[in-house]
């Protein structure tokens, strides 16, 4: 869950009548760990360290028992589909209720310089949590974004190694997942990478070396 996003914190604030930071974290840890005591937060970069800085989760994050760093080959795909996303507020296929998304996308005009603006921001982010991980040797799973959608199973069971569970009877296999479908954004890609071919070949080289300012 996402716990670190301002949006469930500010949910909290609602509820409860003099909340603090110390209430936040003893009521979702206790509220939302599974029956074997593991607790996980889903979170950005960026409020990984806004966390770090409040003492947020302090007896969770140091040490950090285990990183799964979920990245997206194609950089400039989740780029498109980040820029979406926050133009139209439509995040999952689930808020809509549709598998179709270009309802909601077809309206919005392709701008490449917000394409490039959140491609910096996903490779910042990534290289961010690769140098955190190096220097810190807390323990890491790293998991492709493209693999994980082909092989949800192989994902889970390299989950289950990491946290030392017994793992019961082999269940039949689980399909891939389905992807709420945008004609409008697989466009917006192959437009991206004929009209901005130098910034895609930059960064495919220069990758994770460097931070993308």
């Amino acid at each position: 869950m996402e716990f670190l996003n301002e949006s469930y914190i500010a949910e909290f604030d609602r509820l409860f009548p003099q909340p603090n930071l110390a209430d936040y974290e003893r009521y979702v840890t206790g509220a939302f760990a599974s029956q074997g005591g593991i607790f996980g937060v889903k979170t950005d970069w960026w409020r990984f360290q806004t966390a770090r800085q409040l003492g947020l989760f302090d007896a969770l994050l140091d040490p950090i028992d285990l990183i799964v760093h979920l990245r997206r080959d194609d950089f400039v795909a989740q780029a498109v589909s980040l820029t979406l996303a926050v133009e139209t507020e439509v995040w999952h296929g689930r808020d809509v209720q549709e598998q179709a998304l270009d309802t909601w996308h077809g309206q919005i005009a392709y701008d490449p310089e917000k394409v490039k603006e959140n491609a910096r921001n996903i490779l910042n982010q990534e290289h961010h949590w690769r140098r955190f991980i190096a220097e810190t040797g807390a323990p890491a799973i790293d998991l492709v974004y493209e693999e994980v959608a082909k092989d949800v199973d192989s994902a889970i069971r390299s989950l289950a190694d990491a946290f030392d569970l017994r793992r019961g009877a082999k269940p039949a296999r689980s399909e891939a997942i389905r992807h709420a479908r945008s004609d409008t954004a697989r466009l917006w890609c192959d437009r991206f990478r004929a009209e901005c071919k130098d910034f895609v070949e930059f960064w495919t080289e220069y990758r994770g070396l460097i931070t993308a300012a």
